[in-house]
């Protein structure tokens, strides 16, 4: 299974365009990422600032997305989403690793996540390739043999994408991406990637400058013009 990747800025804002967003409304949540995390200090408790940041991400992605089309929050399988059920599709904010936006890897979710994505991805390849073959069952501890039912929720069965952001320090990095393998709480392949900004995302020229938020603060995003011939 090989993994498409769109990062010319026009095959990003088609392809945003055909899952019901677009680049300006997930750029709005990367900012309140990046807002989430500098806000931050030495004095909050471990792990505050990849917390925070996926906290006011997934509230910025339901304030920019409800209201457009049909999509609505949701909290199945106590995954924090948005989801339409028009377009059957379903989008969830995770902080991943500097894989992000890089071909020569791909975005690894930060911290270990638990069985309701695990459903959420095995459903992935119930909903893009129906007639795939599913591995049967997993094996625990000794001879036990768990086996894998469909993954099926109250929202029907949807496609899950993961805004993946990866934000350390000046370095900010986003992709909007669809896997579909899960091994030991982290992501395994991936079938499509759409990058949004940084690492290997061509960009048009016109993003030298940091785009400030509206505390008049900035922060840096990668720029890598693409060479003309």
């Amino acid at each position: 299974m090989k993994v498409v990747i769109f990062k010319n800025l026009v095959e990003v804002s088609n392809k945003l365009a055909e899952r019901g967003t677009s680049r300006e409304l997930m750029m709005a949540v990367l900012d309140a990422m990046v807002a989430a995390k500098n806000e931050c200090t030495d004095n909050d408790p471990a792990g505050s600032r990849g917390w925070r940041a996926w906290q006011m991400g997934t509230r910025r992605n339901r304030e920019v997305h409800v209201g457009i089309s049909d999509w609505q929050k949701d909290d199945t399988d106590q995954i924090s989403s948005i989801v339409s059920k028009k377009l059957g599709l379903r989008i969830v904010i995770c902080n991943t690793d500097d894989g992000t936006c890089m071909d020569a890897g791909e975005p690894q979710n930060c911290s270990k996540k638990g069985v309701g994505n695990e459903k959420a991805i095995d459903g992935n390849q119930i909903s893009l390739f129906p007639d795939a073959e599913l591995p049967a069952a997993r094996k625990t501890s000794g001879d036990n043999i768990v086996v894998l039912k469909a993954a099926r929720t109250s929202v029907g069965p949807v496609t899950t994408l993961y805004f993946c952001a990866h934000i350390q320090g000046d370095e900010v990095r986003a992709e909007l991406s669809c896997p579909v393998s899960f091994e030991g709480g982290f992501f395994g392949k991936f079938v499509e990637r759409i990058y949004i900004v940084g690492g290997d995302t061509p960009q048009d020229g016109s993003a030298k400058q940091a785009p400030s938020r509206d505390d008049g603060s900035e922060y840096d995003i990668p720029v890598k013009l693409k060479k003309r011939d």
